[in-house]
């Protein structure tokens, strides 16, 4: 009787294992690793998406706004990419994502990606834009927070949600650029500092003097060399003067 009982057991647990695994290797198709929650995409830079990939289907990525119970597509990246673990999000080739123009992102910290792929739906943790046309993040703006589900379901946690402090402005963003034009004007610095110590280059005085030193120069070579005598001639012939 305990054989009998145990034969249905085992066999429940041999076709459990199989889909369970499959379905966890299902679940694992795609993982998004950048962007994570918390980083910051500036409109008019550059951006690279990654993610592991384990399909050879090709890719919709999708920027999604708005909270874990209601989410809004605002813009397709692109429609289809191959699957290879990153792409190339490009401020030259995508206008929304240059930011000036009426189809554009508004500075928000809720945005997330939505990846499709062999029938399958990932989402990315929830990231911040920020776009200095807006002035940057308002610092009451309340952040999206909260896990979305993976093929499209949403799970509200409300325990991750959190406010800005002191938010993300268009100032800090200024701050930035004028920290990396502080450093390219010091690599062109140190660059004169180099060629003024090696004479690679000379200033407006030191080449008004090399100028005046060589005409100094041709005057006294010119003053010191002698002069050829000429002789007088009358009818083809020499005239010799008695000293």
């Amino acid at each position: 009787m305990r054989t009998q009982q145990l034969i249905p057991l085992v066999a429940l647990i041999l076709w459990s294992s199989p889909v369970s695994s499959w379905g966890l290797f299902k679940r694992a198709a795609v993982v998004i690793t950048k962007p994570n929650s918390g980083d910051t995409i500036v409109a008019k830079a550059d951006f690279d998406i990654e993610w592991t990939h384990l399909t050879e289907n090709n890719v919709t990525i999708s920027l999604r706004q708005g909270t874990t119970t209601n989410m809004t597509l605002v813009h397709v990246i692109t429609a289809s990419t191959p699957n290879n673990g990153s792409y190339a999000w490009r401020s030259r080739d995508d206008m929304y994502l240059y930011g000036d123009y009426s189809d554009r992102p508004d500075s928000n910290c809720n945005y997330a990606l939505e990846f499709r792929t062999g029938g399958e739906v990932i989402n990315s943790d929830f990231f911040t834009i920020i776009n200095e046309r807006d002035g940057g993040i308002n610092a009451n703006t309340t952040c999206a927070g909260g896990k979305i589900e993976d093929g499209g379901s949403q799970q509200n946690d409300p325990g991750q949600s959190n406010t800005t402090n002191g938010g993300v402005s268009a100032a800090a963003l200024g701050g930035a650029v004028a920290g990396v034009a502080v450093g390219i004007l010091a690599i062109v610095g140190g660059f004169f500092f180099i060629a003024k110590r090696q004479g690679w280059i000379m200033t407006r005085a030191e080449c008004e003097q090399l100028i005046e030193g060589r005409l100094r120069n041709e005057e006294r070579v010119h003053l010191n060399k002698p002069m050829d005598k000429e002789v007088a001639q009358v009818d083809g012939g020499q005239i010799f003067q008695m000293p």
